[in-house]
């Protein structure tokens, strides 16, 4: 641990620190005195020699403690024997032991085991009129627990009495009974002024219960009472009282096995209300946790699900049984869901039942222990039974609330496998929604989870609900305009049911009182900051406007158009985040469903919305991909009617073989050494005709396509001969009109895709890449190819001209891979890899394609199998060694870096791979000057260095000794720098000595030099700082390689240049105090790195994470006396005691800040002790008080106290305060330690107060 900086109400005394040696004439008077008051107050022992003493803290990493004790000489005669243990084992006749005192405590027997003991034995019940007196007479938890088990067996009444007063002393010891309230005032007038206001000493857990007995206890109590109705009710109240109070108690019954004795007393008295109500109220209470939650579910196959269900049958007037069941049912599905979302995960405790647990869904589960003769599904009689609850107490609120949260999680066709049982579910669910909406108007939390409730069912609602969907959820909206939960629901039901609607349906006439349309632009109105809100009421408006002119008018009057542009605008602080962008795609898209109306239009132009996304399109590069095509669909509606196209001029009236014959003559004329590009445009325009005359021959579209793919190529060359914008998508309609129509005839399918690819590749290089006209277009060619492949997936020539156009259509629009993930193209083109495993430019093509579409696509995992990974393993180890596969290795080994990212399914699947580690470092060898190969190798060892076994085959292949290369050789590309670092951080601790310290590339001078060639970039002096650390924790050795290579200066800058940077600190101080752990190093270090560790606690003093880790460097460094002076001139007490003063509840902030006070409070060897103000003495006290449950920090406070006893100034200020001497007996007592004769020694110096 380690301590803060300075400032507020702990810091010392006029800010400076006052040390001053003891003489020797001093001590001995002082040591005179010391006798002769103990010898008035009769508890002196004047033959006992007293001596300064102290423990001082090393900086190893396992936390033992030294005795180096501070000499204060007495007299000449007792300079022999430098501290009071050697005084003490020189009398005893012992001697030390390697440098450290052996001593012989005698243990007392404990009162409390002895207690225990007699427990064990058998004891006979004793008489009831005995049993009531015993119990009447408990004042405690314990006493009553104790009482009780003598008599569990005993009378009703007895019984009755003994939960009744475990009851009363339960609530009393957690603050909630008048008893409790008189302790306190009690305390309040007993307890010293200057510690009023800090400190509070009652601590209710001590008279609460320790253990779980108490639990097994209340199970047998109901277990020998089992037919006792009345002892089961009480039985199961105090059970939910305690598990109310601390979720300690709760975890005590859920892990006690006898816990079904709670079901087993519902099930014996089912008729019972009071038993089915409290027995539901306590398992949900037991349910509120996840975890607990999960092992009420593994108990007994379905024993609590089925009590639960069971209760929702119990007869009552109002419900409450009802309420407490629906509570607990939620809580549980609630749990099954959490775990069924994450049980993917290896590294989750109980990950593989959580499985098993998910296998089956909870309406399932409910659906077997439904209390009626119904023979339908689970899940639907399930449903059923909470919706006819439900309409059973429609009077109790809370059921109807959690009865609609039970549906929510519960309700998935996707479990019903008779889809008419959805509509009649839905349709019983809206129609008792409208009644208990009636009839709870005033209730916020109802329509909340109404609004929840239809937002999912909406999902999968039918046509003949929709009316019922948008009326009870434009009332819901209206009723609470000021939910945020009920707009978002609201607007996202909105959206459902109009998306879900066929495009021929007739839209909602503009005065429909269920449109939503006011509803939706309140709510945008209301949460103008909800990003949530925003986003969904985008897209209900587009949905509503989509198809309907007098709901554009509507949202026009109404202000929609300024509230979607206020959406858009919506400030976020990180403009790429999904939901940013989400909800900026989805007010584009309601503008172009709003711009088709002219009207409509003319507003969005007069208030500028058009030319700010024209320039934003010409200013921001760094558009989503997704955002960006939106936009230009926009942008391509709200045109001003011009015609992008031109009219095709018809050739004469020529046949089609002569215009066959024309297209060749061209295509002669174009191939020969003497044409000219100035020709083109004007060929180009004569085969476009041509093409539009003829769209059902073949040759005409097989020559003309041929003369294009020429045409093309020259202008790509050429440069000046690119056709204009205007005509692109006319070009582009051309050429995929033909080769949708002749895709069944081979050449003039190739000779399409050969244009295709030409004619993208040319306008790669121009500035009409983006035109907004080719969008569609180039989509829909991007299908047509697809289509072809699917045709001609075993023919190699054909395939080699389909994936040359496919990959240059692809890198036209980056989202374009996108549509991959619907239509099979991976899966083609894998299988047409494999049939053609000699064909290298398939391959590269195939490759390039893949790589597209894995560095845009979020399901790349959907797509992940063993054949892809082969494929592209067996293409890098056959195109490593070419020198013309760079740009294809690059685009392979960055496809096993996104597979190496999707965490454990893509790691496990590349790691059975036998050669992947072999593979990757031979690309990172290959190309050592690739900044994108070294990166990409790099982050894909480290992502798949999951144990110290890999990491030993990383480093044994190389995979080491290149990430240090790669460091070496590219240290001035920050990119590179980083990932090295981070993968250095996980390989080091499985690398080879050998490797790390070789005379060539050694590990410790490299990153030191990485780290001090990029002294302004944040990311590489962290990612360097906790290399260094990782490596520093081999061994000694590496610490003294960092040190001797700069690496305490380098660390001490990047500390002081990033003061702010609350990860930069932490991670320095980690180092900082790894590499001062040789005694060695410590001088040094402290040079370097007191002053920066105190200013970057100082800065970041309120988080304890960074407290601990600085207060540990700061111990670690004080160990050595020529530190303690930097440490005290930098202000390390005063931050010190900051620290204690901001985390005093924090035991390891506390007992850090106290240890390391310990060390620089006295000076071993200029025999010094810091004297200690009113300030410092109150921070210790409130310190002590507040953790007196923590053995560390009593312990560390003691030896601090004991340590500034060695002055006399000290010695006065600690007698003025009486609490002291208080608080160092009760350590003694609560723990029954004498902290090595350290507390005897401070109780000496303070007889007085004795």
């Amino acid at each position: 641990g380690s301590g803060g900086g300075g400032g507020g109400s702990g810091g010392r005394g006029g800010g400076s620190t006052t040390r001053r040696p003891m003489t020797s004439q001093e001590a001995s008077a002082a040591f005179e005195e010391r006798v002769q008051r103990k010898a008035a107050n009769g508890a002196a022992n004047p033959s006992l020699e007293r001596t300064a003493a102290s423990s001082s803290w090393d900086g190893s990493s396992d936390g033992k403690v030294k005795a180096a004790d501070v000499v204060v000489v007495k007299s000449a005669d007792a300079l022999k024997y430098h501290t009071i243990m050697d005084r003490k084992l020189a009398g005893e006749g012992k001697a030390m032991t390697n440098g450290e005192p052996t001593t012989t405590t005698t243990l007392q027997k404990n009162p409390l085991q002895e207690k225990l003991e007699r427990e064990k034995k058998p004891q006979a019940s004793m008489p009831e009129a005995q049993a009531r007196a015993l119990i009447s007479g408990c004042s405690s938890c314990a006493e009553v627990i104790d009482a009780l088990k003598r008599n569990c067996s005993s009378t009703q009444a007895v019984i009755l009495l003994a939960l009744e007063k475990l009851r009363e002393c339960l609530l009393d010891a957690h603050g909630l009974g008048g008893a409790m309230d008189r302790q306190r005032q009690r305390q309040q007038q007993q307890r010293p002024p200057s510690a009023s206001s800090t400190m509070d000493p009652f601590d209710p857990s001590k008279k609460g219960f320790r253990n779980e007995g108490w639990a097994k206890l209340m199970m047998m109590v109901m277990s020998s009472h089992s037919s006792n109705v009345i002892v089961q009710i009480e039985s199961l109240r105090i059970l939910w009282t305690i598990a109310t109070l601390h979720q300690r108690y709760a975890s005590h019954l859920v892990s006690n096995p006898q816990i079904k004795e709670i079901a087993h007393a519902m099930e014996r008295h089912g008729a019972e209300e009071r038993v089915q109500e409290y027995g539901c109220g306590l398992l949900a209470c037991l349910a509120s946790t996840d975890r607990h939650a999960r092992r009420l579910l593994e108990c007994g196959e379905g024993t609590f699900v089925a009590r639960l269900m069971r209760a929702l049958y119990c007869p009552g007037g109002k419900g409450h049984v009802q309420e407490n069941a629906l509570r607990g049912l939620v809580r549980l599905s609630s749990s099954l869901s959490s775990l069924s979302s994450s049980s993917s995960s290896f590294c989750e405790e109980d990950g593989s039942r959580g499985v098993d647990a998910a296998a089956e869904s909870f309406a399932r589960r409910m659906g077997r222990h439904v209390d009626d003769d119904s023979a339908g599904e689970p899940s639907v009689n399930a449903i059923t039974a909470v919706i006819i609850r439900m309409e059973r107490y429609s009077n109790n609120l809370s059921v109807q609330i959690q009865g609609n949260r039970l549906l929510w999680n519960i309700f998935d066709p996707d479990d019903i496998m008779d889809l008419d049982y959805v509509d009649i579910l839905v349709g019983k669910t809206l129609k008792h929604l409208k009644h208990v909406m009636a009839s709870h108007r005033n209730s916020q939390g109802l329509h909340e989870t109404i609004g929840c409730l239809l937002s999912k069912m909406s999902r999968f609602m039918q046509i003949d609900s929709r009316e019922a969907f948008l009326r009870i959820a434009a009332d819901t909206m209206r009723a609470y305009s000021n939910s945020w939960i009920v707009a978002l629901h609201g607007c996202r039901c909105f959206a459902n049911v109009y998306a879900r609607s066929p495009p021929t349906s007739s839209p909602l006439a503009p005065s429909s009182s269920v449109d939503g349309i006011p509803e939706i632009i309140s709510s945008m109105e209301t949460f103008p900051e909800h990003r949530g809100v925003q986003s969904e009421a985008c897209a209900a408006l587009s949905a509503i406007c989509i198809n309907a002119p007098p709901n554009k008018a509507k949202v026009q009057q109404l202000g929609g158009i300024d509230r979607i542009k206020s959406a858009f605008d919506l400030f976020h602080p990180n403009p790429n985040e999904d939901i940013c962008v989400t909800t900026k795609i989805r007010a584009c898209t309601a503008l172009i469903s709003l711009a088709v109306d002219p009207i409509v239009l003319s507003e969005i132009r007069a208030k500028g919305i058009i030319t700010k996304f024209i320039y934003l399109l010409e200013e921001d590069s760094d558009i989503p991909v997704k955002l960006r095509i939106v936009i230009q669909e926009l942008l391509q509606v709200a045109s001003d009617g011009e015609d992008l196209g031109r009219s095709l001029i018809l050739l004469d009236t020529s046949g089609e073989e002569e215009t066959c014959h024309c297209i060749r003559a061209n295509l002669r004329v174009i191939t020969s050494p003497d044409f000219t590009p100035t020709r083109i445009p004007s060929v180009r325009s004569s085969v476009l005709r041509a093409m539009r005359r003829f769209p059902l021959s073949a040759s005409v579209h097989q020559d003309g396509c041929k003369l294009l793919a020429c045409v093309f190529s020259i202008a790509f060359d050429d440069g000046d001969s690119i056709p204009q914008e205007e005509i692109l998508p006319e070009v582009l309609e051309t050429i995929v009109l033909s080769l949708a129509e002749h895709k069944n005839i081979a050449a003039t399918a190739a000779a399409a895709c050969s244009a295709l690819q030409n004619f993208c590749v040319m306008l790669s290089q121009s500035d009409s890449c983006d035109s907004p006209g080719l969008n569609n277009l180039l989509l829909k060619s991007l299908s047509e190819v697809v289509s072809t492949i699917a045709i001609y997936n075993r023919d190699r020539d054909n395939l080699e001209q389909l994936t040359g156009a496919l990959q240059a259509v692809c890198a036209m629009r980056e989202g374009l891979a996108l549509s991959f993930e619907t239509d099979g193209t991976i899966h083609l083109l894998v299988a047409a890899m494999n049939a053609s495993p000699d064909s290298v430019q398939l391959l590269r093509q195939c490759i390039g394609i893949l790589g597209q579409f894995f560095f845009v696509s979020q399901r790349t995992i959907d797509f992940l199998n063993d054949g892809i990974v082969a494929i592209i393993m067996r293409f890098i180890e056959k195109e490593v060694d070419k020198d013309d596969a760079a740009d294809a290795i690059d685009i392979a080994i960055n496809i096993i870096l996104i597979i190496s990212d999707k965490g454990y399914q893509g790691v496990t699947a590349l790691l059975r791979h036998e050669r992947l580690v072999d593979v990757v470092v031979s690309c990172m060898f290959k190309y050592p000057n690739s900044s994108s190969v070294q990166c990409a190798g790099t982050d894909i060892l480290t992502n798949v260095s999951l144990d110290n076994y890999i990491r030993a085959d990383v480093c044994h292949k190389g995979g080491t000794s290149r990430i240090i290369y790669a460091l070496q050789q590219l240290r001035d590309d920050t990119q590179v720098v980083s990932k090295a670092f981070s993968a250095l951080a996980n390989l080091a601790s499985g690398a080879e000595v050998e490797i790390l310290l070789s005379p060539d590339a050694p590990a410790p001078v490299i990153m030191v030099n990485a780290m001090t060639a990029h002294p302004q970039n944040l990311n590489v002096q962290i990612c360097g700082a906790y290399s260094l650390w990782a490596l520093s924790a081999r061994s000694d050795a590496f610490k003294r390689e960092i040190v001797n290579a700069g690496g305490a200066e380098a660390i001490a800058a990047a500390m002081t240049r990033f003061v702010a940077s609350k990860e930069m600190q932490a991670k320095g101080f980690v180092v900082v105090w790894s590499l001062a752990v040789p005694r060695d190093l410590k001088v040094r270090m402290g040079q370097c790195a007191i002053e920066p560790a105190i200013n970057g606690l100082a800065a970041h003093m309120s988080s304890e994470k960074i407290c601990e880790e600085a207060l540990g460097c700061l111990k670690c460094l004080s160990t050595i006396a020529a530190n303690k002076e930097l440490l005290e001139d930098n202000g390390a007490i005063e931050a010190i005691y900051s620290c204690m003063w901001l985390h005093t509840h924090n035991q390891i902030v506390c007992k850090a800040a106290l240890a390391a006070l310990c060390n620089i409070s006295v000076n071993v060897e200029t025999n010094e002790v810091v004297e200690i103000t009113a300030e410092d003495l109150n921070a210790i006290v409130v310190v002590m008080r507040a953790n007196q449950t923590s053995k560390p920090v009593q312990e560390s406070a003691i030896i601090l106290l004991r340590n500034f006893t060695f002055s006399r100034n000290n010695v006065h200020m600690l007698e003025q305060y009486q609490c002291i001497v208080p608080l160092v007996e009760a350590a003694m007592s609560n723990f029954n330690d004498h902290f090595r004769g350290r507390a005897e020694d401070v109780l000496r110096v303070l007889p007085s107060i004795r």
